[in-house]
């Protein structure tokens, strides 16, 4: 019979677990997650996607040190480190997306010179 006790008082420690792992406020990560992904699709639109994912970039940061600091108030660390991975990544295509414009802006310049 003992076993069976310790068997429902581990059921219920991880039932009160998993109920508390849904309660950890996640509010960062996620928008982190979903302005990574934003950015990533949107990097081609002069500098909104470089914005949007800088701010993934911190908002991941963020995310992801509240999580490893206060585990038991912050919880989404994967949701964090995706978000700020994807927040990179939409920055550096940003980056080269805004580049690529300068520099062909700079030849169009260069061409019309020379035409008049």
């Amino acid at each position: 019979m003992p076993a069976k006790k310790a068997s429902k008082s581990t059921l219920r420690q991880s039932v009160a677990s998993s109920a508390s792992q849904s309660e950890l406020n996640q509010t960062k990560a996620i928008v982190s997650l979903v302005l990574g992904i934003a950015g990533l699709v949107l990097f081609w639109v002069p500098l909104i996607g470089l914005v949007l994912g800088i701010v993934a970039l911190v908002l991941g940061l963020k995310a992801k040190k509240d999580a490893e600091q206060q585990p038991s108030v912050y919880g989404g660390k994967g949701l964090a480190l995706a978000g700020l991975i994807l927040g990179i990544i939409s920055t550096v295509l940003g980056l080269l997306y805004l580049i690529y414009w300068i520099f062909i802006m700079l030849f169009i310049g260069s061409m019309m010179t020379q035409i008049y």
